[in-house]
Order: C-alpha cells, then structure tokens, then sequence
C-alpha cells in the first residue's frame, strides 16, 4: 500500500488526479507553493525487531516526539495542504500513546494515515484497531520471504507474530499492505513471496543504505549484484503490475537511472521522532522543528539550496516515499508506462 491510492493506475484515478494533484503541480512549476502534499512521521527510532538490514533495534532512545508537539506541527500553514500521511518507525505500536496520535492527526487534517508495523505485536494491534479502525487508512507490514528466509533476515518467529497481524487486520475488514526488501539474501524469493501474498496489497523494492534512517545502516553489505538485479527483472516480468512505482523498477535497478524527477523537499517532508526536519530519508536534517518552528525551516535558506541545488538532480534512491513524484505527473507517467508496454510487444 503506497501513501497515495491513486498509485494504482488502472482504477479511476484521472478525475482524482486533475482534483487533487494537478492543481499541485501547478503551483510548484510556477513556484507559488512549496507546501508538501506527502509527509512521514517517524514516531520512535526503537524497535523489537532484528531486521540484518537495518540497525533501530540497536537505540533505546527516550525523549519522543509528544501528541502535543505533533499536534502544533499539523497546525504549520505549509502543512495544511497534505494529501497523505504514513506514521512509521522504527515500532510505531512500541509508542504507548499511538492511539491518541492517530486521532490527533486525523483531527487536525481530516487524513487518515497510513500506518506501519513489523506486526511483532498481534495483541497491540487487535486492541488498537478495536477501537481505531475508523481513523486509520490502512495498515503495511514487511516479509522479506517466507517462514525460514523471513526469520533469517528479520529474526526468530518474526514471521509467525506477522501472520498473526495480517488475520487481525483482516479481522477489521482492512487490506494488508504487504512489503518486501530485495537484498542477497531473498533476491530469488521474489516469486514465491508474491504467490503467498497476491491477495495482498503486495510491493517490493530493492534494499538501500542511509545514515540518515534505518539507524545508520550504511555498514550492512547486503547489495545486489548485478546478476541479481536482472534475474529481479526477469521474475518481475511473470508478477502483474498495479502501480507505476514497479513498472520502471528496471530502470532504477538495472541502470541506476530514477525515473521521475524528485520531490523532496517540496511535495515531501519527513518529520523525525526528535523533531528533525529532513527533505526524505536519503537526505540530512534541515532543521530541529521543536527548536526552529516548521515554517523557519521549511521557508529557510537551507531549504531553498536544497530545492535548488540538490533535488533537481538527485537520483540517490528509488523508494515508496517517491510516489508523491508519480502522483504529481500521473498522465504522464501512465503515458510513458503504456509506451514502454507497446514497445515491448510490438517493437523488439
């Protein structure tokens, strides 16, 4: 599950598109906005899991962001015009007040977020979602295989605890959104994965490292060869694609070329657990919003260099949090995608 539902082309998304977004893209193209449409909330940088690619279960940070500061934050003009929100960690349901925030957020900006887990906590969520559901847009999980190669990368019994997260989000009558990272250790388990999970919202993407999220995890070395990126293309030609973000995987992985233009910074922002302000993941905080207040940082100098100087030409990953970057050009990028399908069929 994407932040965005218009991601999935095939639905009716043109009048959501020329609705919601395109007056958006508008006013970025003539620079009179530099509101966000997109914004991730990292409310804890802990974790109960050991996932080998990431490092958070090493922090036993204290000092979280609070409701109230989260609240004040929603209230900034510049973030008034949000069409998405995804609460993330770290373990978002290690937050004791989660069910307050998720109400606090829908009540400050009529969106309900998207939330993920690594679902370790059955129990939590069952009593979150008895008394939330209502609030909440949807909720993803990550597998990164099945039942032994799952556990070997994300740790002993992960994939039991998260089988029994997906029955409870069943239970309420909401979708799982299901996400698997590609590395060496699973690169050949692309297929199966999927064919357990196909009911699914199911959606894969490569692994990357940042020292500015995932706890710093730029000393894993869990790239993929070369070899294993193309035998990822050739198993993603047998799966059916839905979204825009894995019809042109095969650029990012086989040509490190990012499709679409980059966004961060304007149509995205990412507040962390400490109150950080950074353009997306990949990228240095700008700012300390519970020091500076969000509208100084986002209308700061700094910020500006970085809409000018960095995102133009940046193409340092290719993640989920991108698809704001779809959502704004989608006419464009279903036009380039259905090209790319004739081609394909007609003109090798």
């Amino acid at each position: 599950m994407t932040v965005f539902p218009i991601m999935n082309y095939k639905g009716k998304w043109l009048v959501d598109y020329f609705r919601i977004f395109f007056p958006r893209w508008v006013y970025y193209k003539l620079g009179l906005s530099k509101a966000p449409i997109d914004c991730f909330i990292i409310l804890t940088h802990n974790c109960n899991s050991r996932c080998i690619m990431c490092n958070y279960w090493q922090n036993h940070e204290k000092d979280e962001i609070t409701v109230e500061q989260i609240r004040q934050l929603l209230r900034s003009p510049s973030l008034r015009h949000l069409k998405g929100i995804e609460l993330t960690g770290g373990e978002t349901l290690l937050r004791p007040d989660l069910p307050e925030i998720i109400k606090t957020v829908y009540d400050e900006t009529g969106i309900k977020p998207v939330l993920a887990t690594n679902g370790m906590l059955p129990r939590v969520l069952d009593k979150l979602l008895s008394t939330h559901k209502q609030y909440i847009a949807g909720v993803t999980m990550s597998f990164d295989g099945l039942k032994e190669v799952n556990n070997q990368i994300r740790g002993q019994m992960t994939f039991e605890l998260a089988m029994q997260s997906v029955e409870v989000i069943k239970k309420y009558g909401l979708k799982p959104g299901i996400s698997m990272t590609l590395m060496r250790n699973n690169f050949d388990k692309l297929k199966e994965t999927y064919e357990f999970f196909k009911n699914e919202d199911f959606t894969y993407k490569p692994v990357q490292t940042t020292p500015y999220h995932f706890g710093n995890n730029n000393s894993t070395d869990l790239s993929l060869s070369d070899e294993m990126k193309k035998h990822i293309i050739e198993t993603a030609k047998t799966l059916p694609i839905t979204n825009l973000y894995d019809a042109f995987m095969e650029e990012w992985l086989l040509k490190a070329d990012r499709p679409t233009p980059c966004y961060a910074g304007t149509g995205g922002v990412v507040i962390t657990a400490k109150g950080e302000i950074q353009p997306c993941i990949h990228k240095p905080s700008i700012g300390n919003a519970l020091k500076e207040g969000f509208e100084n940082i986002w209308h700061s100098q700094k910020a500006e260099s970085f809409r000018k100087n960095v995102a133009p030409n940046c193409k340092d990953c290719y993640q989920r949090c991108t698809t704001h970057s779809y959502a704004l050009e989608m006419p464009k990028w279903v036009a380039k995608y259905r090209w790319k399908k004739f081609k394909n069929l007609f003109l090798k």
